[in-house]
């Protein structure tokens, strides 16, 4: 997609947010101005975004519990090894789980 065409579904599409729910379709109709592909996408940006209901407003957590059962279980750990690409990545040197000197794994 070219820079104008994101331009141009940016702007529709948050101009659609801005409508009554249900109006949005008639709206998003009205100002596509016959373009069927830009209606498209616009379209199904605002169903994905009608859809996530609130997909990102929890953050992930993590129970540490859960880590135990596998080790019951017989698992194994395998301490983490710190490499090039784990560096590019930002996760510092790891030399075992949750003992990450710096970056996302120790935040």
């Amino acid at each position: 997609m070219k820079r104008e065409q994101w331009d141009r579904l940016k702007t529709l599409f948050t101009g659609a947010l801005e409508q009554p729910a249900d109006e949005r379709q008639a709206w998003l109709r009205q100002q596509a101005g016959g373009d069927e592909m830009l209606l498209r996408e616009a379209a199904a940006l605002l169903q994905a975004h009608e859809t996530a209901d609130g997909f990102l407003d929890t953050p992930a957590t993590i129970d540490l519990a859960d880590f135990a059962v596998v080790e019951e279980r017989g698992g194994a750990s395998a301490p983490m090894k710190s490499n090039a690409r784990s560096a590019a990545a930002g996760w510092g040197s790891c030399t075992a789980p949750g003992t990450c000197g710096s970056g996302a794994a120790s935040r």
